[in-house]
């Protein structure tokens, strides 16, 4: 469903959810409803809760990272990287690491640096960062360089250089103090939540969970989360809504 702002998307949605309830084409906890971020996740369980009473507290709303999260609780004893009593770091807790690591480049640089890099091991499906790095340098090497620039805007090609040739190093040793504080952090919830369902038992228990799923503002979903949540994508009744012109994401 394409629609402008302040065109009732999320009221809409809420609508079809309370109708698929009252018309019992499935329970509650067999609708999943997905959104961008905390305040329209807040939105439309308000709505929903608003139409159907107490059975809408069972309908599923989450940002995708939390709902990342839970598969990781769920599932996650089935990876042995992943501590069953992890805890999730932000912005603040992750730059502190950083502060560790950062070899007399600027931290924010390199923090740049590290959310450049580490997703892409949901696009191209690997953990070898050496190899994800040779690919960046290659394929998207401005962007690779605009993490680069100093407080001038100017690239440093020191720092440049030292992530070519040993960046895979640093994020390797970012991502075991991580494991040895038992931590994930924002990247990490897509990486494993996406490893997890590529296993076809974990994807099939999922896929089964939800007969409805909603994904609500699509405009600002990345193509590593719905890659992501496409993996439920089997014979479950999939609505997408979003509105094209306020698109954060250019998806070529």
């Amino acid at each position: 469903m394409l629609a402008s702002a302040g065109t009732g998307k999320t009221n809409t949605l809420a609508l079809r959810i309370a109708k698929i309830i009252d018309t019992s084409k499935a329970n509650a906890d067999e609708i999943l409803c997905l959104t961008f971020t905390n305040r329209a996740c807040k939105e439309m369980k308000e709505r929903v809760i608003s139409m159907l009473g107490k059975e809408g507290l069972d309908i599923t709303v989450r940002t995708f990272h939390s709902f990342c999260f839970d598969v990781i609780k769920a599932e996650g004893k089935k990876k042995s990287d992943v501590s069953f009593d992890f805890i999730i770091f932000d912005e603040q807790d992750c730059m502190e690491i950083i502060e560790e690591l950062r070899y007399g480049f600027s931290a924010a640089s390199i923090q740049k640096i590290i959310d450049l890099i580490k997703p892409l091991c949901i696009d191209l499906d690997t953990t070898d960062y050496k190899r994800i790095i040779t690919s960046l340098d290659k394929n998207h090497r401005d962007k690779l360089k605009d993490c680069c620039k100093d407080e001038n805007y100017c690239i440093d090609y020191e720092l440049y250089n030292s992530i070519l040739g040993e960046g895979h190093i640093l994020i390797e040793e970012y991502n075991s103090i991580l494991s040895e504080r038992h931590a994930l952090d924002f990247n990490d919830l897509l990486i494993n939540a996406y490893d997890l369902l590529k296993d076809h038992n974990t994807k099939s228990i999922w896929s089964n969970r939800y007969k409805y799923i909603h994904i609500d503002e699509v405009q600002d979903t990345s193509t590593r989360e719905y890659k992501i949540i496409s993996k439920l994508f089997s014979n479950n009744n999939v609505m997408i809504c979003g509105d094209y012109y306020q698109t954060i994401y250019l998806k070529g």
